[in-house]
Protein backbone atom coordinates (compact mmCIF):
# COMPACT_ATOMS: atom_id res chain seq x y z
CA UNK A 1 0.00 0.00 0.00
CA UNK A 2 1.36 3.12 -0.49
CA UNK A 3 -0.05 6.67 1.02
CA UNK A 4 0.61 9.94 -0.40
CA UNK A 5 1.03 12.91 2.33
CA UNK A 6 1.01 16.43 0.72
CA UNK A 7 2.53 18.75 2.78
CA UNK A 8 1.82 21.92 0.93
CA UNK A 9 3.92 22.70 -2.29
CA UNK A 10 5.62 18.81 -1.71
CA UNK A 11 4.24 15.36 -1.45
CA UNK A 12 5.90 12.66 0.47
CA UNK A 13 5.25 9.13 -0.56
CA UNK A 14 5.28 6.37 1.70
CA UNK A 15 5.25 2.58 0.74
CA UNK A 16 4.04 0.75 4.05
CA UNK A 17 2.79 -3.24 4.35
CA UNK A 18 -0.89 -3.53 4.52
CA UNK A 19 -1.58 -6.46 7.04
CA UNK A 20 -4.91 -7.23 5.49
CA UNK A 21 -3.35 -7.13 2.04
CA UNK A 22 -0.58 -9.07 2.82
CA UNK A 23 -2.01 -11.60 4.70
CA UNK A 24 -2.64 -15.37 3.08
CA UNK A 25 -5.62 -17.41 4.58
CA UNK A 26 -4.39 -20.40 7.10
CA UNK A 27 -5.33 -23.22 4.75
CA UNK A 28 -6.22 -23.94 1.32
CA UNK A 29 -9.47 -22.50 0.53
CA UNK A 30 -11.77 -22.89 -2.43
CA UNK A 31 -13.24 -19.39 -3.16
CA UNK A 32 -15.70 -19.19 -6.60
CA UNK A 33 -15.61 -21.55 -9.47
CA UNK A 34 -16.48 -20.29 -12.54
CA UNK A 35 -17.57 -21.32 -16.85
CA UNK A 36 -19.11 -23.91 -17.70
CA UNK A 37 -16.48 -26.88 -19.67
CA UNK A 38 -13.59 -26.62 -20.91
CA UNK A 39 -13.85 -23.05 -20.32
CA UNK A 40 -14.23 -23.71 -16.21
CA UNK A 41 -11.70 -22.09 -13.56
CA UNK A 42 -11.80 -21.78 -9.91
CA UNK A 43 -10.51 -19.64 -7.80
CA UNK A 44 -7.72 -21.36 -4.69
CA UNK A 45 -6.60 -18.01 -1.98
CA UNK A 46 -5.26 -15.81 -4.23
CA UNK A 47 -5.27 -17.81 -7.62
CA UNK A 48 -7.28 -19.10 -10.54
CA UNK A 49 -6.84 -22.25 -11.96
CA UNK A 50 -8.34 -24.16 -15.17
CA UNK A 51 -8.17 -27.68 -15.18
CA UNK A 52 -4.90 -29.33 -15.05
CA UNK A 53 -2.87 -26.13 -14.59
CA UNK A 54 -0.77 -25.89 -12.19
CA UNK A 55 0.72 -23.46 -9.79
CA UNK A 56 1.68 -21.22 -6.81
CA UNK A 57 -0.74 -20.48 -4.09
CA UNK A 58 -0.01 -18.37 -0.95
CA UNK A 59 -1.15 -20.05 2.94
CA UNK A 60 -0.01 -19.84 5.86
CA UNK A 61 3.44 -18.44 5.73
CA UNK A 62 4.36 -20.80 2.79
CA UNK A 63 3.51 -20.82 -0.73
CA UNK A 64 2.56 -24.46 -2.35
CA UNK A 65 2.64 -25.84 -5.75
CA UNK A 66 -1.07 -26.99 -6.51
CA UNK A 67 -2.17 -28.96 -9.63
CA UNK A 68 -5.95 -28.75 -10.41
CA UNK A 69 -7.07 -32.12 -11.16
CA UNK A 70 -10.36 -32.47 -11.20
CA UNK A 71 -13.56 -29.14 -11.11
CA UNK A 72 -16.71 -30.78 -9.65
CA UNK A 73 -20.28 -28.73 -9.39
CA UNK A 74 -19.32 -27.32 -5.72
CA UNK A 75 -15.85 -28.51 -5.38
CA UNK A 76 -12.40 -28.81 -6.81
CA UNK A 77 -9.71 -31.69 -6.95
CA UNK A 78 -5.84 -31.15 -6.46
CA UNK A 79 -2.78 -32.27 -5.59
CA UNK A 80 -0.47 -29.90 -3.41
CA UNK A 81 3.32 -30.74 -3.82
CA UNK A 82 4.78 -33.14 -1.16
CA UNK A 83 1.26 -34.31 -0.23
CA UNK A 84 0.76 -37.90 -0.56
CA UNK A 85 -2.79 -38.06 -1.68
CA UNK A 86 -5.20 -35.26 -3.45
CA UNK A 87 -7.69 -33.25 -1.49
CA UNK A 88 -11.06 -31.90 -2.03
CA UNK A 89 -11.85 -28.20 -1.48
CA UNK A 90 -15.59 -27.34 -0.95
CA UNK A 91 -17.62 -24.43 -1.39
CA UNK A 92 -18.60 -22.91 1.56
CA UNK A 93 -22.36 -22.32 2.37
CA UNK A 94 -23.74 -19.13 2.42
Amino acid sequence: MLILFALGPRAILVAQKCPICDSAPDTLTLLGLSGSGANCMVLINDRSFHLNESGKVRYANTNAWVRCVEIRDNSVVIQAEGAPERQELFLKAK
